[in-house]
């Protein structure tokens, strides 16, 4: 059963909207067509401070995103270039 993706305004504005709309309609299918499908196979779970987030690979990016079983939920938490995406996740997130 497909997980329902919840995209919050400020992850939104701060990794979607600066990339071109290419690579946003790329990564936005990535997220609707393989990790709402399959959120606990398709990304790999993160540790420390990450713990509770997966991340997805991509060729271009990475797609960091929590899963909210009770909710049947994806939040995306980051998206970006691996040098700098996993420092971009806001701290109320973590």
């Amino acid at each position: 059963m497909k997980y329902e993706v919840d995209y919050p305004e400020k992850i939104f504005k701060r990794d979607f909207r600066p990339l071109s709309p290419e690579i946003r309609k790329k990564i936005k299918k990535l997220i609707e067509d393989e990790i709402a499908f399959n959120p606990f196979k398709v990304g790999k779970p993160l540790s420390g401070n990450l713990k509770g987030y997966r991340s997805f690979r991509t060729k271009d990016c990475r797609i960091v995103y929590r899963i909210n079983i009770a909710e049947h939920k994806i939040i995306p938490a980051s998206v970006g270039y691996r040098k700098d995406v996993y420092d971009k996740i806001p701290l109320d997130l973590l």
